[in-house]
């Protein structure tokens, strides 16, 4: 419906055949028609306070999986450099018993 005013107001012979004023004020009216609309909307939320409620612990829920999948990587990675590590140290050691014997 939007696009069929735009085309109206847009078109020539409506220009000519009106004033700019009622075009002005014709648009004016669509504006707010609008505000009204996406105001009105908002005001009704579509879920109810458990409902959202529900989906903000589960957000968090979410958010907490994350962070624990996030400490076990970290924690993955730096047992896996020590064990680098600790198994460099013990090459070295052995190599150096068998060598400088």
């Amino acid at each position: 419906m939007l696009l069929a005013l735009q085309f109206v107001m847009d078109n020539t012979v409506f220009k000519e055949t009106f004033s700019e004023d009622i075009l002005a004020h014709t648009k004016e009216n669509v504006t707010d028609l609008i505000k009204e609309a996406v105001a009105d909307a908002l005001r009704v939320h579509p879920l109810s306070i458990e409902e959202v409620k529900w989906v903000r612990l589960a957000i968090q829920a979410e958010a907490e999986r994350a962070e624990l999948r996030k400490a076990i990587i970290e924690k993955s990675l730096a047992a896996l450099v020590w064990s680098g590590v600790v198994g460099i140290t013990g090459y070295i050691a052995a190599n150096l018993q068998t060598h400088w014997k």
